[in-house]
């Protein structure tokens, strides 16, 4: 089971995949399906989510592959793992969310020696509020998720995980928006639980047949003073009214960043 200072990491990166367990595509591709009636509209690929729900009675599954690259003087590490998340809605503002990660491998390579470690994730569930925008008023999202230390040892926080996000998103135009969010993340335990924060923003631009494209940045802070970074951004398209694929790229500025994030993913409306 990881220490305190070793479990921070996955405070931070739990935040990351909830604001993409959560996430940014539907931010930018919002302008481009809210006319469409029972469209998809994905948490996922990146750091902010839809303004939407997935609406009473309906179910959405959102999945991915994500490839990431880290790098010192003496050291090669990557991981490579499938974040998923099925949506299920309650009403027209609020929907339960069931988050997992099955798929996760890292390999570390020193000098010419080569560590490969396999396993699942740990479980995560939550809740989350939205509220479309209109006119001058912003469109507002929260989450409250609680993460469970079902994970094999080398990829859970080793504790429950405690985090809400709240976001806002504004429409500059029938094409262009912009969204801010902030969150925080806390582990529960008998001392002091490890914490971190995240405060991010994107701008994305909806584009003819069903593309979309968004740039995002995000700063992930603790307390331990390991003030992690990245940006980035992506592309998406609806492929069909409950189809929408995608794939982005992300470059962290900090440790415990990784240098870089490739993903992929699809998001399907039942």
């Amino acid at each position: 089971m990881p220490t305190s200072s070793e479990a921070a990491p996955f405070v931070a990166d739990r935040l990351m995949k909830r604001a993409g367990i959560v996430s940014l595509v539907s931010l930018v591709s919002l302008a481009a399906i809210s006319a469409q009636a029972q469209s998809v509209d994905a948490d996922r690929p990146g750091l902010l989510a839809a303004t939407t729900v997935v609406g009473r009675g309906r179910a959405q599954v959102e999945s991915g592959i994500q490839r990431s690259w880290a790098s010192s003087s003496d050291s090669t590490t990557s991981l490579l793992n499938a974040p998923s998340v099925l949506r299920v809605g309650l009403s027209n503002t609020w929907e339960l969310q069931v988050g997992h990660s099955l798929v996760n491998r890292v390999s570390e390579r020193l000098g010419t020696d080569t560590r490969v470690v396999r396993g699942w994730g740990d479980l995560s569930l939550g809740v989350k509020a939205a509220r479309p925008g209109e006119a001058l008023t912003p469109g507002v999202v929260a989450y409250g998720t609680v993460g469970l230390p079902t994970g094999a040892d080398e990829f859970t926080s080793g504790r429950p995980l405690v985090s809400g996000l709240l976001q806002l998103t504004w429409d500059l135009s029938e094409r262009v928006s912009a969204g801010s969010v902030i969150g925080y993340a806390r582990t529960i335990e008998a001392e002091a639980g490890v914490s971190a924060g995240l405060v991010g923003g994107s701008i994305g631009v909806s584009l003819p047949a069903h593309w979309a494209t968004y740039v995002e940045a995000g700063a992930f802070p603790d307390a331990s003073g390991d003030h992690a970074g990245t940006v980035g951004g992506g592309v998406t398209r609806i492929v069909r009214d409950r189809l929408q694929v995608d794939v982005s790229l992300n470059r962290g500025l900090s440790a415990p960043a990784a240098v870089w994030t490739l993903g992929a993913g699809v998001s399907v409306l039942f």
